[in-house]
């Protein structure tokens, strides 16, 4: 995949040069990407689209500085006070299960600093948003698949960052977010709010398998 980097007039929130990340492996090295280059500029919405296998997640996460590269530059928005430069909804349910849904949405500003009274109303905001509130004090193991990951979404929301990594976040939501999961996430990318960069398999998408050497970006501005 090779985007331009350069954006003309429009402020650029994303610069990704010549990226690649190599596993180590016995018998040979596995190469997950190779010498990826895109940038994203200010509200924009970013699709990457590509089968199992080819380095979607690895990118999403180097984004998320949850992994680092072999080579290449990353640039991303400096952190400000009280918010995250990025915020993973990652791909499977990753709720904390001795927390209910309202701790699991805190749990992201209670790690930030964020006073209790302040967490509570923006975790109780975003729950709504969901369509969870009432059931903001369940466990994870009283809901459905599809209510735990949307508790990852709005915890992710919750923190408002300036850049949201979405890992295939759609594929079992439940017919609440699902049904209007267009016109959220097209809000979600106009400023202020954070602007997404989400990841597809052909699978959630409904297309068949693009080349692995090709992720087509699709990409709308606000």
């Amino acid at each position: 995949m090779t985007l331009s980097p350069t954006l003309p007039q429009v402020q650029t929130r994303i610069t990704v040069t010549g990226l690649t990340k190599v596993y180590p492996q016995p018998r040979a090295p596995l190469t997950a990407l190779r010498d990826v280059t895109f940038a994203v500029r200010e509200g924009e919405f970013c699709a990457l689209i590509g089968p199992s296998g080819c380095g979607k997640t690895t990118l999403l996460h180097i984004l998320a500085g949850l992994t680092t590269s072999t080579s290449g530059t990353v640039t991303l928005p400096e952190r400000r006070p009280g918010q995250l430069p990025t915020a993973v909804v990652f791909q499977g349910i990753s709720t904390l299960p001795w927390f209910t849904v309202q701790q699991n949405v805190e749990y992201g500003l209670r790690l930030m600093g964020v006073p209790r009274r302040a967490r509570r109303e923006r975790a109780l905001q975003h729950i709504r948003q969901v369509g969870l509130l009432p059931f903001a004090d369940a466990y994870p193991h009283q809901l459905s698949e599809g209510m735990r990951q949307r508790v990852s979404i709005a915890r992710a929301l919750a923190t408002d960052p300036d850049i949201l990594l979405m890992d295939e976040p759609f594929a079992c939501p439940g017919g609440h977010v699902a049904s209007g999961r267009c016109s959220t996430s097209a809000r979600s990318g106009c400023s202020p709010s954070p602007m997404p960069i989400r990841i597809n398999s052909p699978r959630e998408c409904g297309s068949g398998s693009p080349s692995p050497a090709r992720w087509p970006p699709i990409r709308t501005s606000c």
